[in-house]
C-alpha cells in the first residue's frame, strides 16, 4: 500500500489538540481501517512553526513534504490561541436543599471487586442470610458486608462546578501537512 499527501487546517487551544480534533474527525468520517488516507492513521511528528513566515507558509510545508513518512504529519500554528485572561475560570452553582436530608443506615452485601450490590438490608443478620443465601446458590460469589448510608429524602446534589469561558477566548488555527496511509 502507498501513501496519499495530506494537508489539513484545524482549531484548538493547543496543536494537540488541534491535532486530535482532526484525528477523532477523521475517525468518524472514514473510519479506523490503517489505510484509509485519513489525518486519524498518522502521529504528530513535530511542531514547525519556526518555519512558517506570515501569509506564506511554503517553507515548512516543503519541509513536512520532504520530510514526513508514511504515516506522519508536520504542524505549525496559523493563527495563535487568546487564552482565557480570567482571574477565576470557574464558575459554582449552588444547589441548595429545601429542609432536610434525610439518611438511613443500611447493610448491603457487595461483590468484592466490581462493588456491584447484591443484598440489602436494615439490620445486620438480615444482610448476612441474603449473602449466605446466594453464595450457597453459587460459589464462585465472595461477598463483603459493608455498612452505608443511603439518602432518603432530599437531593445529592450540592453543587456543580463548570468551566468559565472568557469573552476574548478564542482557539488557534493550526495546519498538518504529511503523508497518510493509503
Amino acid at each position: 500500500m502507498g501513501a496519499i499527501s495530506v494537508d489539513v487546517t484545524g482549531r484548538g487551544y493547543s496543536m494537540k489538540e488541534a491535532f486530535n480534533i482532526l484525528s477523532d474527525e477523521a475517525k468518524e468520517e472514514t473510519g479506523s481501517d490503517y489505510y484509509s488516507g485519513g489525518i486519524n492513521n498518522c502521529i504528530l511528528r513535530g511542531d514547525i512553526s519556526h518555519m512558517a513566515s506570515g501569509k506564506t507558509d511554503i517553507k515548512a510545508v516543503e519541509y513536512a513534504a520532504n520530510k514526513a513518512d508514511k504515516g506522519e504529519v508536520f504542524g505549525w500554528c496559523v493563527k495563535k490561541p487568546v487564552q482565557n485572561s480570567n482571574k477565576t475560570k470557574s464558575k459554582v452553582t449552588r444547589n441548595p436543599n429545601k429542609g432536610t436530608r434525610v439518611w438511613k443506615t443500611v447493610y448491603v452485601a457487595k461483590e468484592k471487586w466490581n462493588d456491584k450490590v447484591y443484598a440489602e438490608a436494615g439490620t445486620l443478620q438480615a444482610c448476612i442470610d441474603k449473602a449466605r443465601k446466594l453464595v450457597e446458590k453459587d460459589p464462585n460469589l465472595y461477598l463483603e458486608v459493608k455498612l452505608e448510608k443511603k439518602l432518603v429524602k432530599g437531593d445529592l446534589l450540592c453543587a456543580s462546578v463548570s468551566y468559565k469561558k472568557s469573552t476574548n477566548q478564542k482557539p488557534g488555527v493550526y495546519r498538518f501537512v504529511g503523508l497518510a496511509p493509503y
